[in-house]
């Protein structure tokens, strides 16, 4: 990938890494990145390891470098239901994201259970099996609340 992104930037082209925060050695790599589009899998360390089985540690080193090097930054998060989608959440979430730099975009995508089949072929525990798919609508209306709370 670096390789790639190198040649991307002689040619003057745009490159974005959309990332979980997750990967090593990544540093060189931000060197050469416009954007990030990072996903904000949960704000709260407890939360975070329950709906990924890692300690938050790899993704705040992320953040902090991306933060350093002055990085363009997408967020995302995943909303779902019973685990992120009150109010309460998505204000506690605004708190977070006043927190970080060039934060140009924040997105907030309904959980879909689309994944469940992949993660059993692989045979990979799938980490929110019970859980129903997210409603659009009410995905929309908390996405629609946290903009008008970022403004404030």
């Amino acid at each position: 990938m670096l390789e790639a992104l190198k040649e991307c930037k002689k040619h003057n082209l745009h490159t974005c890494l959309d990332t979980s925060g997750f990967g090593e050695n990544y540093e060189e790599i931000l060197d050469y990145v416009d954007l990030v589009i990072l996903d904000v899998k949960a704000i709260v360390p407890e939360k975070y390891k329950a709906l990924t089985g890692q300690a938050m540690d790899k993704y705040n080193k992320f953040l902090e470098t991306c933060q350093k090097k002055n990085k363009k930054l997408w967020l995302r998060q995943v909303i779902v239901p019973g685990y992120n989608d009150t109010k309460e959440d998505i204000l506690k979430l605004k708190d977070y994201i006043k927190n970080i730099k060039n934060v140009e975009r924040v997105e907030l995508l309904p959980y879909h259970s689309m994944a469940k089949e992949k993660y059993k072929n692989l045979g990979i525990k799938y980490r929110l099996e019970n859980v129903l798919d997210m409603d659009k609508e009410k995905c929309k209306q908390l996405e629609k609340f946290l903009r008008e709370n970022l403004k404030k």
